[in-house]
């Protein structure tokens, strides 16, 4: 997958989430049994910026839905953090601890909300 730019959010609204996602590895989906999948939100590009936020299938914020066919989703979720824009990217670990990292970068403008 190439780089994908959401759409503007507004901080503290609700977002629909992502999905459903094919994982493939040289055109062939990959089996996402026993696959850990996590997304990291942070402020800027490098492993060292703050993480905002996590997701993973560890914790079912991230649901493999056909793991033999290797499709999963991202679930919606009232999505509260800093304005600006914020970079995440999508991961696979296999049960044999290879990494895929399936979606190199999502950028994200999110804006501070005005009316609460």
């Amino acid at each position: 997958m190439e780089k994908i730019e959401l759409p503007k959010h507004i901080s503290g609204d609700w977002w629909n989430g992502m999905g459903p996602i094919t994982v493939r590895v040289n055109g062939d989906p990959l089996d996402l049994t026993s696959t850990e999948i996590k997304m990291q939100i942070r402020r800027g590009r490098k492993p060292s910026d703050a993480v905002l936020a996590e997701w993973s299938t560890t914790d079912g914020t991230i649901q493999i839905i056909d793991g033999s066919n290797g499709v999963f989703n991202i679930s919606g979720r009232v999505l509260t953090l800093p304005g600006g824009n914020l970079f995440s990217d999508v991961q696979v670990k296999t049960q044999d601890e290879r990494y895929f990292t399936i979606i190199p970068e999502i950028v994200w403008n999110v804006i501070n909300d005005i009316t609460r």
